[in-house]
């Protein structure tokens, strides 16, 4: 599934999606996460965030907003 970029995570490194937002079956905005990740938070003032990407082990930075709509 291919999403607009504000609307997934994809991994800075290798490209892979992370995860995505889909409308469900109300019509309402959810996350579908593809695989189990770890998200790190570095700077909550901030709201940035690091995520390990399942497929290379690469780091990618993060909104931690994107997240907490969810």
């Amino acid at each position: 599934m291919k999403s607009k970029k504000e609307d997934c995570v994809t991994c800075s490194e290798c490209g892979y999606e992370i995860a995505a937002v889909f409308l469900n079956e109300e019509g309402k905005r959810a996350l579908r996460i593809y695989e189990k990740i770890s998200l790190i938070i570095i700077d909550k003032e901030k709201k940035v965030g690091s995520i390990k990407c399942p497929k290379c082990g690469g780091k990618t930075q993060t909104n931690l907003g994107f997240w907490k709509q969810f």
